[in-house]
């Protein structure tokens, strides 16, 4: 519940540690990233799995930004370890997207597996769940192209508000019902509205994202804002969406905005998901998760994680460092010395 994580966040002694990692999960049962999209028991069997190794305070379910727009009716392309991705968008036009109809979180497409997935791990994980909503601009990209969105958003405004108007229903159909299912924290990405300017997303993204965070909130979750890339031109009109906590990339100096995010909302993140913690040593994470817990101090807002989604590929030692780093530093002083308790992935055949 909202209160739960916000009283966490204020009174706990040490730093709460949330990494976005899920996806290297999929490392430690034997399947592939595909498979535990499409069949939710893998899914709970990967996030139980990487949370046994881990023990962050926040456990995420799998991180999909297709689901929604599969469920409207975009055709996703998939890879067995590879993200899926939207090939087809229908909702091109003013009158395909009247022939449209918001999906029912509890029918359509694969929607009902992620809300079984929460419901299944709210139940049997001892930290609370969090959960993934796509943000409304970054579905209307997805149902009728990015660029046709934007260049909607200057030349035919009356149509981008239909085409938001419609994903932000349907992203707060799916909210409530994960909510409901049991997830503590909602995550809202918008990783295409990065490219607005602050005018644009004023304008068209902030009062949708104000529904959709009220919807979530009113449901009994924590809302947050998660934006990918250089967002920091952004940033007054995110404090003023109603998010509880914005998650924001590494390329964003957490040192630098965070006098300017007010201390009622949390400031989330932001360790280099791949140069830092997919890529660098054990040394190396513990190394840049000190630096930027020293550099946050001074903030009791600040919870520490990830800038983004952990790649399938990242070590899970380097996970489990950067946990360790806030709750227990002599422990990971001892792990970085030593190779003994290295985390090995499965090496049964991936189905």
């Amino acid at each position: 519940m909202p209160s739960d994580i916000g009283y966490l966040l204020m009174q706990k002694d040490q730093r709460l540690v949330a990494p976005l990692a899920a996806t290297p999960g999929v490392q430690l049962i034997g399947h592939t990233l595909q498979a535990c999209l499409q069949d939710h028991s893998l899914h709970i069997q990967a996030i139980s799995a990487l949370q046994e190794v881990i023990r962050a305070d926040l456990a995420f379910t799998l991180m999909d930004l297709t689901v929604e727009a599969e469920a409207v009716g975009c055709s996703v392309r998939f890879e067995p370890q590879r993200a899926p991705v939207v090939t087809s968008h229908p909702a091109d036009s003013q009158s395909s997207l009247k022939r449209l109809r918001i999906p029912d979180p509890y029918s359509d497409g694969r929607l009902p597996l992620f809300l079984d997935t929460v419901s299944a791990l709210s139940r049997q994980l001892p930290m609370p769940v969090g959960a993934y909503v796509i943000g409304p601009f970054t579905l209307a990209g997805q149902m009728a192209g990015v660029t046709a969105v934007a260049e909607k958003s200057i030349l035919d405004q009356e149509s981008a508000e239909s085409l938001l108007d419609f994903a932000v229903a349907a992203g707060v159909a799916y909210a409530r019902a994960l909510v409901k299912a049991g997830a503590a924290l909602v995550a809202v990405l918008e990783p295409t509205a990065v490219i607005l300017s602050p005018r644009s997303f004023t304008h068209l993204v902030l009062p949708r994202l104000r529904r959709l965070f009220e919807a979530i909130k009113s449901a009994g979750a924590f809302p947050v804002l998660h934006i990918c890339g250089k967002s920091t031109h952004l940033l007054s009109p995110m404090t003023q969406t109603g998010a509880q906590g914005l998650s924001l990339d590494s390329v964003v100096s957490f040192p630098d905005i965070a006098t300017q995010v007010p201390p009622e909302i949390a400031l989330i993140g932001n360790l280099a998901p791949v140069d830092v913690i997919m890529q660098g040593s054990q040394q190396d994470v513990i190394n840049a998760t000190r630096r930027l817990l020293d550099a946050m101090e001074p903030y009791p807002n600040f919870i520490l994680s990830s800038g983004c989604d952990l790649p399938l590929e990242t070590p899970l030692d380097n996970i489990r460092s950067l946990v360790q780093v806030a709750k227990s530093p002599h422990a990971v002083q001892q792990m970085a010395g030593s190779t003994s308790g290295t985390i090995r992935p499965s090496n049964r055949r991936m189905l």
